[in-house]
């Protein structure tokens, strides 16, 4: 992630997360054809420029404590493994972070012009799984790169009290804060 660029909030304000310039909504059909299933991501967005493009799913009815990122996400690569067999690329790791650990695997799938590398990542969000993946070409190192500044950029924004943004409200109506 760039110093110049910043986070943007997505599910009613409570994951941040940085997303490169250039993303925008991926258009139905693509979406269609990219996941075939009724149950898309809810979010899904894609530089149409450079093959890259990302998914975010806050399930809120899968719970998922920081606890449990570590078995979710080697649940979820054995899944995806019995799918597609022999396309690990890189076995599921933990990043650990303050807010709590994200779990992630990468994997090979295959496109009309060639082979993707995905991520795939799990991350505790208020008690429930946020789901997401990243993809690109295989041979896309920047894309890769930028994926992983994607994954770590995810963080859980600090919730303001009613209290505090009442207090924040009637101070900054009397000028004690600008």
């Amino acid at each position: 992630m760039k110093e110049n660029e910043k986070k943007q909030l997505l599910f009613d304000d409570r994951l941040l997360v940085y997303i490169p310039a250039f993303y925008e909504d991926m258009d139905q059909e693509k979406a269609k054809m990219m996941y075939p299933y009724e149950n898309r991501p809810q979010i899904i967005l894609e530089n149409k420029k450079s093959f890259r493009w990302c998914t975010f799913s806050l399930l809120k009815e899968q719970g998922l404590s920081k606890s449990q990122i570590e078995d979710a996400i080697q649940s979820i690569s054995k899944i995806v493994l019995s799918l597609y067999p022999s396309s690990m690329l890189r076995k599921p790791e933990i990043i650990k972070r303050k807010e709590g650990n994200c779990g992630w695997f990468a994997f090979r799938t295959v496109w009309k012009t060639g082979g993707i590398y995905n991520v795939m990542y799990v991350f505790s969000v208020d008690g429930s799984m946020m789901l997401g993946t990243l993809g690109c070409g295989e041979e896309d190192i920047e894309g890769i790169k930028e994926m992983m500044d994607v994954l770590k950029s995810l963080e859980i924004p600090m919730i303001e009290s009613p209290y505090m943004k009442a207090r924040k409200m009637m101070f900054s109506l009397r000028g004690d804060i600008k």
